[in-house]
């Protein structure tokens, strides 16, 4: 019985996945020319899904490097994703782990600035991030997730933060020396089961990540650039997303003792008083409920 289309259109497809595999340049390069969309996925879909690898990602799987370059000269989607055992992964992902710093190279030549910039902050190459930074495209304050796209809101993170997540000190001097935003506040949330609002489980800026990360170097930078520190008095450090700012006591002969303000939009900590209940008011902006 003849194949339908649809049948035939999946059998067609399988055998490009089998000669991707296999490294056979000849064989996909005719199956590409009689028409067949260089997009599809291992599950024989036309336009690749997440559930699947599209061609490159089975290539760069198979350390088939000729065929990787090939594919991604022929304008294969290098943003695919799909979810693996180590979470949301794209072919540079799996490039970079296999090794293949030929593919990373040549992937990262068709992606956009911003994401090219986010890539060498994670990555740490720093001379490659001051030379992106200089780029007409690129946004030295934009908001991503941690795969790179833009993000909207307080679950985004800001490049300082990326670059101190993955340990990069001299990255994150670099951004705080051109000026990079030091104010914004990464916000965790969270539902306990269905039937509950979202409630904010962890809120940090930069300079909260960088003491609980360690950098303390980092941390002095940041409230150098703020005006924090003045006479030799540093900031203390925060606690619990709660920003503070220490003040100078002078007493007769006394220790030196920190008075530690709360700004008004903050939470309380070490009271008597019943904590304000946190809710998401929206996706684009956050309020207390008292």
């Amino acid at each position: 019985m003849a194949l339908s289309e649809n049948e035939n259109s999946k059998e067609k497809i399988r055998h490009l996945c089998a000669a991707v595999q296999a490294g056979k340049l000849a064989e996909i390069d005719t199956i590409l020319q009689q028409g067949m969309y260089i997009n599809v996925d291992e599950g024989g879909n036309m336009m690749a899904k997440s559930l699947y690898r599209n061609l490159l990602m089975l290539a760069i799987d198979s350390v088939q490097v000729e065929t990787a370059k090939l594919l991604i000269e022929r304008g294969i989607d290098v943003n695919h994703k799909t979810w693996g055992v180590n979470g949301k992964q794209g072919a540079r992902d799996m490039a970079q782990e296999s090794g293949l710093q030929e593919i990373v190279d040549q992937i990262d030549c068709r992606l956009p600035v911003p994401k090219r910039l986010f890539h060498a902050v994670v990555d740490g190459q720093q001379d490659k991030v001051n030379n992106l930074l200089r780029h007409i495209d690129a946004d030295m304050n934009m908001k991503v997730d941690l795969h790179g796209d833009k993000a909207a809101g307080c679950s985004a993170y800001t490049l300082l933060m990326i670059a101190l997540r993955n340990g990069h000190v001299e990255i994150a001097h670099q951004l705080i020396d051109r000026g990079i935003d030091l104010d914004f506040d990464h916000q965790e949330w969270d539902r306990p089961d269905d039937s509950s609002e979202e409630i904010m489980v962890e809120s940090f800026d930069a300079h909260k990540l960088a003491m609980d990360t360690g950098m303390v170097g980092v941390a002095k930078a940041i409230d150098k650039r703020r005006g924090g520190v003045a006479n030799g008095n540093e900031t203390m450090s925060p606690s619990n997303g709660i920003k503070h700012e220490k003040q100078s006591d002078v007493t007769n002969g006394a220790e030196e003792n920190a008075n530690i303000t709360t700004t008004q939009s903050q939470m309380p900590i070490n009271t008597k008083q019943p904590e304000p209940k946190q809710v998401r008011a929206s996706t684009s902006c956050c309020c207390i409920i008292s």
